[in-house]
């Protein structure tokens, strides 16, 4: 554990303590001449021992400890999104689903010999999340995934990153150097995510990301669902709805926005200058991203408002 100075180097520390014990060790010399020997060397001393404790201060002295040890927590997307794919790479009879495929995955790349730069004392664990986060596998030299809970609640609800990379920091231990790695598809709708990677962040801990990508094909996508996130009482505003096209060709069908309430769901007008409430609105989806927009009346109540968006295709081999 070398001891360090923050703010100047230590031959400016050094010549600081030799110019400055000088003229204590002169001055004493001089002062102290009615003293003993051992009461003047011992006065002497302790002043050059204050000098020396004002200099480690000044210089932002501190100790650091090194640590050669790596610990990576992995932070596992185990979300509604992922448990639906149902075609992935390495699909087997040992990996019936991708939670499986995944944790095969794992394993083989934290095993002994799978990297050159591993070394003994490197630990790894797992945190996995959906609307929340677990620890699945505390850190040690071996993933351990035999006792595994299970989820409460449905797992459709939501998916909170931010959660996870905030149980994983608190889930570290301070004796080794942290890394994460964080594989995910990118769907994350809870927490606040720019708070935990601050966080992680302060603590000098990186976080890889290692992307879950979806090969979907002949199908249509609620891309993005945006909204104002506020506004006034009885002031209407936009709604955009992104939606991605897969298929080669363009693809006919009706968009619907609903409105989510207490007591059911209305459908919004789809068409505002027509008198009539159009419920429905017919669209021609390009490939690839396609935006729309839809005009939401003022609404008389404060608080907030679900919306939901439905596109339906002419043909339904086509979505």
């Amino acid at each position: 554990m070398p001891l360090e100075l923050q703010h100047f180097p230590w031959w400016v520390a050094l010549l600081a303590f030799a110019g400055l014990g000088g003229l204590v060790v002169f001055l004493g010399l001089w002062s102290l001449a009615g003293l003993g020997p051992a009461r003047k060397w011992t006065a002497i001393a302790v002043r050059l021992c204050v000098i020396l404790l004002l200099l480690l201060i000044l210089g932002g002295a501190r100790w650091e400890r090194k640590h050669e040890d790596l610990e990576v927590m992995v932070l596992n997307d185990a979300s509604a999104s992922i448990d639906n794919v149902i075609d992935y790479p390495g699909k087997g009879k040992d990996a019936a689903s991708v939670q499986q495929a995944l944790d095969r995955y794992y394993r083989a790349a934290s095993a002994p010999g799978a990297d050159k730069a591993k070394k003994g004392n490197d630990r790894i664990g797992l945190v996995s999340f959906r609307h929340y986060a677990r620890v699945d596998a505390m850190p040690n030299t071996d993933l351990r995934l035999d006792a595994r809970g299970t989820w409460s609640g449905r797992p459709d609800v939501g998916t909170d990153v931010a959660a996870a990379i905030q149980l994983g920091l608190v889930t570290l231990s301070p004796d080794a150097m942290h890394r994460m790695l964080l594989a995910t598809d990118g769907n994350a709708n809870l927490g606040d995510l720019d708070a935990a990677l601050k966080l992680a962040q302060d603590q000098k801990v990186p976080i890889d990301v290692m992307p879950l990508r979806y090969d979907v094909r002949n199908d249509v996508l609620v891309d993005r669902f945006s909204a104002p996130e506020w506004k006034r009482e009885n002031e209407p505003f936009d709604l955009r709805v992104a939606l991605r096209s897969t298929n080669a060709v363009p693809v006919s069908g009706v968009l619907r926005v609903k409105h989510l309430l207490a007591g059911g769901e209305e459908d919004l007008d789809m068409d505002p200058s027509t008198a009539k409430v159009d419920a429905t609105r017919r669209v021609t989806l390009q490939p690839g991203l396609n935006a729309e927009t839809v005009r939401v009346p003022p609404q008389q109540s404060a608080g907030v408002h679900r919306f939901r968006a439905v596109f339906t295709p002419d043909d339904p081999a086509a979505a």
